[in-house]
């Protein structure tokens, strides 16, 4: 009973926007029959299958009605629940609503002091230990209007053997294992300043007149095969012995920090960008070598044998290079710029200029931290160059019909400081043009595997697209252009201003691989991707409606934003990732312009002082990260471990725990005292017998691999419906849980 690829629904509207009926109950029809035919059926339960539609006799009729009574059905939603914007979800069911709201939670060990923890917990994992179960009262579940679903499970029965070690990670993903956005939070410590930030400047694409001029035709093989990216460090190796040989014995200060700098790009960091993107991607291999057909790229020169015999095993090719001295008193960070594209303007050879002073050297050595930032830089320069610049959709082309999806002229107005200058430029026909409740434009890109990957992962299936940043005028022309996706909705993603740290080294986003597989160019591998977390899961409200209203956090925000006013060194809760103890950044003295007041009638000069954010406050200050060794604890039970997560309580304070994600059960765990508890949805307030309660975080947001993995990767919508929302592939033969085969 899929429409389209989206779960059947009460009403015709889209999902998560009306309120939406979740069909897999009644398939328990075409299992086994479990009822004797001959036993009578009571009047009461003819009456109740013929009205309400929830027997498997009833069913069609009664989603058919659903359609026919939608005006009735509208008129009567604010009755419903109007304080919060959301409709009850009819719990159908033979044993009733009562039976079906009852929840297995918390699952506890039972009292066993005189085992240790550890042995403790793995005589539970092998069943040696029973544990206990108590039933608290549950809200009803809910499928939104406006925020997030509330779908109570039903765990009658936890198996000891999926319950997890205490040892176990928090990373369930079978491909890899990898910190990516796992601290990707903070303003504080992630907030670079433009000389910090990869820019406009950052990739060099020609004008389409240009870029037609650098075309190399090259035969493509009929099999996809993971990308092949060449590195060609001569250059690099040529100018450092061209500089090896003016240092004089008095210069070795100089001369061991250059060469750690260069050993350290040559040997992990350009590999290892080789690696993640040829794994992230495929691509059809070229049968013969590349071969560049102009003297220099960039200010490198290529050899007369790669323009004669060509560059082998490569399907990208780039040349390294250090940039002189003028070129780095300006702007130490990298650079790449499109040297060739192949005849479907895919870009083929490209240079990336090095300033090697941006790198921090200590001991004559750079550390593991700076070659990480290192890796997750490069990585983040080099999917610019593959597609993730705005500037480069004018080459992308449709994948059902081969064409370009050209450009528009368009007006459009960008700021330069105090100046504000209107502006008549080429726009992609991929990014609309939309307009807030003020009237005010915005833009998107909008394609068709971008725009699933944001429905799936806002769990919003109105929403067209992602949100692009407010346009600044180049440095260089002063057009209008685009770069950078909204902070506001994107925080965590990889075309962002703050994506450059090291917590994102080895992530590549669901949204950024679609992006390059709507290009046409590349095949992506979705299940090496590393979902964001920030907004997951938090219902269309997060997007189409402001983040604080009049003074307090919508349920939508819950998680992400914050309106409590704190003394100073204060942390009341958690930032959005779990990973820290955070205070709220909220200021009375951020005076917000006036459509960003989130605190009126009275206190319109409240809110974040970041305006990248459109100056909604968030838990990004104070920061105690949970993994941190050198911190005492606060409340009984409370641990700081490598796996250890922040959750909010109702003492006033939050607590940093021992967590797993259960593959399994599809629950996040948690570990207090020698017993392990279990959050089943967002909200639930679990009692952990230790002088406090704990308030389970979003499961889709502290582990995005149990609920819709990559986001369906595009090629499915996720059922948050559910009571563990997953998956319907567009593919009825695919499996998997992340539509990875469709």
């Amino acid at each position: 009973m899929i429409d389209d690829g989206i779960p059947i629904c009460e009403t015709t509207e889209a999902p998560t926007m009306s309120p939406t009926l979740s069909i897999d109950r009644f398939l328990k029809a075409t299992d086994a029959p479990t009822v004797d035919e001959a036993s009578p059926q009571s009047e009461e339960d003819a009456t109740s299958e013929q009205t309400d539609g929830t027997s498997p006799r009833g069913l069609l009729s009664f989603l058919f009605k659903a359609s026919e009574h939608k005006a009735t059905a509208e008129s009567e939603n604010s009755a419903l629940n109007d304080s919060t914007g959301n409709r009850i979800l009819l719990s159908m069911s033979d044993e009733g609503q009562d039976a079906m709201l009852k929840n297995f939670d918390p699952v506890s060990i039972s009292d066993n002091l005189n085992i240790p923890g550890e042995s403790l917990l793995q005589s539970l994992a092998r069943g040696e230990v029973s544990s206990q179960a108590e039933p608290p009262e549950e809200p009803a579940s809910m499928c939104p209007t406006y925020g997030p679903s509330v779908v109570p499970r039903r765990l009658q029965d936890i198996s000891p053997d999926s319950l997890p070690i205490r040892s176990s990670n928090v990373t369930t993903s079978s491909s890899r294992s990898m910190p990516g956005r796992s601290r990707h939070a903070q303003h504080q410590l992630a907030q670079y300043d433009a000389a910090e930030s990869l820019n406009m400047q950052s990739v060099e694409v020609p004008s389409m007149a240009e870029a037609k001029k650098r075309r190399i035709r090259v035969a493509y093989s009929d099999e996809a095969q993971d990308m092949r990216i060449v590195f060609d460090t001569s250059s690099l190796g040529a100018r450092f012995r061209s500089l090896s040989k003016t240092f004089a014995i008095a210069d070795m200060k100089l001369y061991n920090p250059t060469r750690a700098r260069m050993v350290a790009y040559e040997k992990y960091i350009l590999p290892a960008v080789a690696k993640m993107w040829g794994e992230a991607l495929k691509i059809r291999p070229l049968l013969r070598n590349i071969i560049p057909n102009a003297a220099t790229c960039g200010t490198t020169s290529i050899s007369e044998h790669h323009r004669t015999n060509g560059v082998a095993e490569a399907d990208l090719l780039i040349y390294v290079e250090l940039g002189d001295k003028s070129t780095c008193a300006t702007n130490l960070m990298p650079k790449m710029n499109i040297c060739h594209f192949d005849q479907n303007m895919r870009p083929l050879v490209g240079s990336l200029t090095l300033c090697l002073d941006e790198m921090e050297v200590q001991d004559d050595q750079v550390h593991t931290k700076e070659t990480q930032k290192h890796i997750a830089l490069i990585s983040q320069l080099v999917g610019r160059f593959l597609g993730l610049s705005p500037s480069l959709f004018k080459f992308f082309r449709s994948a059902e019909t081969g064409r370009l999806w050209g450009e528009r002229e368009v007006d459009i107005s960008c700021e330069d400081g105090d100046t504000k200058q209107t502006q008549t430029i080429m726009l992609s026909n991929m990014i609309l043009e939309k307009r807030d409740n003020s009237n005010v434009p915005y833009y998107e890109i909008s394609s068709p595997t971008v725009k699933r990957i944001v429905r799936n992962h806002f769990d919003c299936q109105s929403l067209d697209g992602a949100t692009l940043a407010d346009p600044l005028p180049h440095p260089i022309h002063k057009e209008c252009t685009f770069f950078n996706l909204d902070l506001r909705y994107h925080f965590d993603e990889d075309m962002t201003t703050i994506a450059t740290n090291e917590d994102a080294i080895y992530a590549i986003s669901p949204l950024s691989l679609s992006l390059l597989e709507d290009s046409s160019w590349y095949r992506a591998n979705f299940r090496v991707a590393t979902t964001p977390t920030f907004g997951r899961g938090a219902g269309c409200g997060f997007v189409v409606d402001d983040c604080i209203y009049k003074g307090t956090t919508p349920d939508y925000s819950l998680g992400y934003f914050c309106s409590s006013q704190e003394a100073l060194g204060a942390r009341s809760g958690c930032d959005y990732t779990h990973h820290n103890k955070a205070g709220c950044d909220l200021s009375p003295y951020a005076n917000p312009p006036e459509n960003f007041q989130y605190f009126l009638p009275d206190k319109p000069e409240f809110g974040s002082k970041h305006s990248d954010v459109k100056y909604c406050p968030m838990r990004s200050q104070h920061l105690i990260p949970c993994s941190s060794e050198k911190v005492t604890s606060t409340l009984v039970g409370e641990s700081f471990e490598e796996n250890s997560r922040c959750y909010e309580t109702d003492a006033g304070i939050p607590v940093c725990l021992e967590t797993t994600c259960n593959p399994v059960e599809k629950t996040v765990s948690f570990f207090v005292q020698g017993k392990f508890f279990h959050c089943t949805y967002h909200g639930q307030v679990i009692d952990v017998n230790s002088g406090y309660s704990v308030v389970c975080p979003r499961i889709a947001a502290v582990c995005p691999d149990l609920v819709c993995p990559s986001n369906c990767s595009g090629k499915g919508t996720c059922d948050y419906c559910q009571q563990v929302p997953h998956c319907i592939c567009d593919n009825p033969f695919d499996q998997t849980e992340g539509c990875f085969e469709s």
